[in-house]
């Protein structure tokens, strides 16, 4: 088994997806909209510590509301529960990335590929922040490089398994 770490092919904190907690909702909106492959956004302090992620379909959400539109369709509203009530103020009442950021799945720099491949699959995610012990954001590992690392080395060593005829 490929002992490849997440830091040998991770996207260093410089090159990753990123923002500021306190930045507003409009900076996450550019960064959605310069890099059309992101689905997350990545949150952090101002120590460079990992507060948590903001996904594409909440800025989605967010705008839809600042423009008058419904999130929620009319003829399904009766069946709305309090957790999506409180999404709504919540998107409603947001002025900065850090009002409707998430926390979800992180990996750390010394994890196998394999293990980060476990995370994403298990999470259904296609992005995973890398976090240090200290909670510092390093950077971030897609799931097209992890994968096409782990392919590649396959390809190399042969097929891990075999099928019979």
């Amino acid at each position: 088994m490929d002992e490849t770490r997440v830091r040998d092919v991770m996207i260093s904190g410089a090159k990753a997806v990123f923002a500021a907690e306190d930045e507003p909702m409009e900076k996450a909106i550019n960064e959605f909209l310069s890099q059309p492959d992101v689905h997350t956004l990545f949150i952090v302090d101002r120590h460079n510590k990992y507060k948590g992620a903001v996904k594409l379909h909440y800025i989605l959400n967010w705008v839809k509301l600042k423009l008058g539109m419904e999130i929620v369709s009319r003829s399904s509203i009766r069946s709305v529960d309090s957790l999506q009530a409180f999404e709504v103020v919540k998107l409603c009442q947001s002025q900065t990335i850090g009002d409707i950021l998430s926390s979800g799945p992180e990996v750390n720099p010394e994890a196998t590929l394999a293990q980060a491949l476990q995370i994403m699959v298990l999470e259904q995610a296609t992005e995973l922040p890398v976090v240090d012990k200290a909670g510092v954001f390093l950077g971030e590992i897609k799931l097209p490089q992890l994968l096409s690392k782990m392919l590649g080395d396959a390809l190399k060593t042969g097929p891990v398994c075999e099928t019979g005829t």
